[in-house]
């Protein structure tokens, strides 16, 4: 039986290899990584953990962060011939690590003489493997990208860029099917030559031991008698700044209900100012009333998804942005995704 992982790992066949990621989830005080939190760190993690057939395995990742040393027993956990190389260039938010500036401080500082096979995630570092550094293959790890038909203000500004990397690279790992249509569609209008689509839709596989976790009483002991006397919750674990999760939204709905007994609890993981996200007193009056920061520990994380009736909205088109975490929010054991506002109106008013 084929599955998903078997072209990646045939690709991968005894080669020496490197993974230049990018990384998102930093924090807007200290400006450091938060590695637990960080959803394209556990997609890669559950990747590898599923891929053995390389002859060695380098990854780059970010010289300081919070949780680091979870990151490091994790990777050595689940791979093998494998090695963490520091850099000091990975230091600030996704949209840097996108630019050419450090496509090309990062490539200068390694050695690429010495792989085979560089799977990439930011377009310019893929463009200068390919244009100066043709001695090795290439392969673009493309999470999510904007199609003909449908795109988010965070992935139009790559939009071309992107179709011109299907032109060129020989492989790109993509984690959705409208992805992969969208591909098939270049193709077939003559605008690829010969790009091999890799689909790996499993982005958290919380079956792996790296994710085991302790079940936080007291979250369970605060939060379940205040649903035992009729109060409604919702999680948000989300960054809130990131616009796909629509906290604005979400708030704006939240603030007109008039549902008194409504608590929100959100873990805000790259620690934005909440209050800066919006200019309305009338929201802002209804995050002093109605919120409750709780820690992005990920034992606090898996308890309110597993133990906690509560419910995450999350808006977003499951079908084209396959967003690592959402595959933790539907496996959770208690909790429930409403994918719209109308389904977020029936959980709030329906009867205890």
């Amino acid at each position: 039986m084929i599955n998903e992982y078997d072209k990646l790992n045939k690709l991968l066949n005894n080669k020496k290899v490197l993974y230049i990621p990018i990384y998102s989830c930093f924090d807007y005080n200290t400006k450091l990584l938060n590695f637990k939190s960080d959803g394209n760190i556990n997609r890669f993690l559950t990747t590898f953990s599923n891929i053995n057939s390389y002859k060695s395995l380098d990854v780059l990742c970010p010289i300081k962060g919070n949780d680091k040393e979870w990151f490091y027993s994790s990777f050595y956990s689940i791979t093998n011939n494998s090695k963490i190389i520091e850099s000091k260039y990975i230091v600030e938010s996704s949209k840097v690590q996108r630019n050419i500036t450090f496509a090309k401080n990062i490539l200068n500082d390694i050695n690429i003489e010495d792989y085979d096979i560089v799977i990439a995630e930011g377009q310019y570092v893929v463009l200068e493997l390919l244009d100066f550094y043709k001695f090795v293959d290439v392969i673009y790890w493309c999470p999510v990208c904007a199609t003909e038909t449908k795109s988010r203000d965070f992935l139009e500004p790559h939009k071309s860029l992107d179709k011109y990397i299907f032109s060129r690279v020989e492989n790109t790992i993509v984690a959705s099917k409208e992805q992969v249509e969208y591909i098939q569609s270049l193709r077939k209008g003559n605008q690829l030559r010969f790009t091999n689509i890799i689909l790996i839709e499993t982005l958290i596989d919380r079956n792996l031991n790296i994710f085991d976790y302790n079940i936080n009483n007291d979250i369970i002991n605060n939060i379940v008698p205040m649903i035992n006397n009729g109060w409604k919750i919702v999680y948000l674990p989300f960054r809130l700044t990131d616009k796909g999760y629509k906290f604005n939204e979400i708030l704006q709905y939240l603030t007109f209900t008039h549902h008194k007994k409504v608590i929100v609890l959100y873990s805000n993981p790259n620690n934005c100012n909440i209050k800066n996200l919006s200019t309305k007193k009338v929201e802002l009056d209804y995050i002093d009333k109605h919120f409750i920061k709780v820690s992005t520990n990920r034992d606090v994380y898996y308890t309110i998804l597993d133990y906690i009736d509560c419910v995450i909205p999350y808006f977003e088109d499951t079908d084209f942005i396959n967003h690592a975490a959402v595959s933790e929010f539907v496996t959770s054991k208690k909790c429930k995704v409403v994918k719209n506002l109308e389904d977020l109106q029936k959980y709030l008013y329906s009867l205890t």
